[in-house]
């Protein structure tokens, strides 16, 4: 009975003690706006890495005479991808997430965004295997963040 008594309590203690590292650890997340950072952190991979030189592969195959379309920067993508600009008061909020659907309904409004929808209209890379590329990619840089995050 003593052995059943302590191991309850030890149980007990480690659920107390897990429960307040949990706290602490989101706290920590929260005051210093971890998430936030790291979703922004995978957005510039993902602009860097993939959709910048994707879209100056497929501006370079638009056929002469059509439509100009403005070079996008870094810093215009992530302000129109991890910023919550629909808050009261009229201030952006930090995202700390972001699923799949939001990020593309929120590409098609970036210049890289624009250079994309232009390049699929044109036929130079279908619409569907662009998607599946930008999903492919979203999704691993998605993994890498949150392993790091963890």
């Amino acid at each position: 009975m003593n052995w059943l008594n302590a191991i309850l309590a030890f149980s007990l203690a480690m659920i107390v003690f897990c429960t307040i590292v949990s706290a602490l650890t989101e706290l920590i997340h929260e005051l210093w706006e971890r998430r936030e950072l790291g979703l922004e952190w995978m957005l510039q991979r993902l602009y860097s890495d993939m959709l910048q030189p994707y879209a100056r592969q497929l501006t370079a195959k638009i056929a002469a005479g059509g439509p100009t379309i403005p070079n996008g920067d870094l810093k215009d993508f992530l302000g129109k991808m991890s910023k919550n600009s629909s808050t009261s008061g009229g201030r952006d909020v930090p995202l700390a997430t972001l699923s799949f659907g939001d990020f593309v309904e929120r590409l098609a409004g970036t210049a890289v965004g624009q250079q994309l929808l232009v390049a699929a209209k044109q036929k130079l890379k279908p619409a569907e295997e662009m998607l599946t590329d930008l999903g492919r990619a979203f999704a691993r840089y998605e993994s890498d963040a949150t392993t790091y995050f963890a």
